[in-house]
């Protein structure tokens, strides 16, 4: 005998038809199973609004836990499903249950004039009903929840993944502002990986091409990063070795002065003072603006000679500061030992706010190279401005 129910009427009237095996023994919650399909929708290709449509149908089946054995069955009509949508309209709630049949959820057991009710046996109890079967979902329940772990450890390993790209992204935009050609163009495409880590719908083969792509680029670029370094350091030295020079040319000028005759001496004295005028320029700089590095003057009260001795409170200082030997040379060879001292006095001054000084002043290199004015406005693109 087939018989008419309302939604009202439906809660409470299910009959077992036997005990369920398995996981689903004892039962499922609704809520529970609705929640795990809630973080299964992009993977089963259902949408928030389907989402309201599976609430409402779950929400007139039989309080307690949901058994597969049981006819899981909601015969609510159109007009109801909407109004418990919470205003939803009546094609929207059609497309919906249309989805959920296609991702496996529910099936849709329509009668020949396609209403919708439950069908009872001789003593009353319903053993089936058109409307909406959401026995799918429930014999289901163990593959989703098996589905979701593995969604789950899937998202956490993407997660992963884009944190080490981002770090890999930044040192690889370190070693190519280290490098010694041109190389604008990989940093714009470093700013492209950027903005693609960004979208969400980003897959993990996305992820695993660009990480290979990233490693390809870095050990083409090392080399050349190396190079840069060890360029820095001959540069370093060839300056010292000419202030050497200059200081011993110097010396050998003043001796001949005292063996010849009064003209060629006064001659000699005046070469003499031009070539060390030409020779204590830089460090007479430094010596002036000294008083003005108030952090390296509170280590070092006297103000440097020579640059060796300027380049060795330097590497000296930046030792204190955290810096390694190599970024210091990469630092004194984009900002010469001016701009290096002035740059280390302005990280000394912030050293209580910045917890990483070597991260710090590759930031501020960074910075320089677009362009900017960074230490407190006084270093700018190219130059030194105390």
């Amino acid at each position: 005998m087939m018989t008419k129910m309302s939604a009202n009427e439906q809660r409470g009237h299910w009959t077992s038809c036997g005990q369920a095996t398995g996981a689903l023994s004892s039962g499922i919650d609704r809520w529970d199973l609705l929640e795990c399909v809630a973080e299964l929708r992009k993977p089963l290709g259902v949408s928030d609004r389907d989402l309201r449509i599976l609430q409402a149908h779950l929400s007139v089946l039989p309080k307690g836990p949901l058994l597969a054995a049981n006819p899981n069955v909601s015969f609510m009509s159109g007009a109801e499903v909407c109004r418990r949508a919470v205003g939803v309209e009546e094609h929207t709630r059609l497309r919906a249950e249309q989805r959920l049949e296609k991702a496996g959820l529910v099936t849709r057991r329509m009668s020949a004039n396609r209403r919708r009710f439950a069908v009872r046996d001789g003593e009353g109890k319903v053993r089936s009903g058109y409307g909406i079967d959401l026995s799918p979902l429930v014999e289901r329940a163990d593959e989703l929840m098996q589905l979701r772990e593995r969604f789950r450890a899937a998202e956490a390993h993407k997660a992963e993944m884009r944190s080490s790209l981002r770090a890999k992204l930044r040192e690889l935009e370190d070693l190519t502002l280290a490098a010694v050609n041109d190389t604008h163009a990989l940093i714009e495409r470093i700013k492209a990986w950027r903005t693609v880590l960004r979208r969400r719908t980003l897959a993990l083969l996305d992820l695993k091409s660009m990480a290979a792509e990233i490693e390809a680029i870095e050990a083409k670029i090392k080399p050349e990063e190396q190079e840069a370094t060890a360029l820095a350091r001959t540069e370093t030295l060839y300056r010292c070795s000419d202030a050497q020079s200059d200081k011993k040319a110097v010396d050998d000028e003043q001796n001949v002065g005292h063996i010849e005759s009064d003209q060629k001496d006064s001659n000699k004295r005046n070469s003499v003072h031009s070539g060390r005028s030409n020779t204590q320029t830089p460090t007479l700089h430094h010596c002036n603006e000294w008083n003005e590095l108030k952090e390296l003057q509170a280590f070092y009260p006297r103000p440097p000679t020579s640059v060796r001795d300027l380049l060795s409170k330097i590497f000296e200082f930046g030792g204190f500061l955290g810096l390694r030997e190599p970024v210091l040379s990469n630092t004194v060879a984009r900002l010469g030992p001016d701009g290096t001292a002035i740059l280390l006095d302005y990280i000394a001054g912030q050293i209580g706010r910045v917890p990483n000084p070597e991260g710090y002043l590759k930031s501020l290199l960074r910075a320089n190279a677009r362009g900017e004015t960074i230490a407190g406005g006084r270093l700018h693109s190219g130059r030194a401005s105390i």
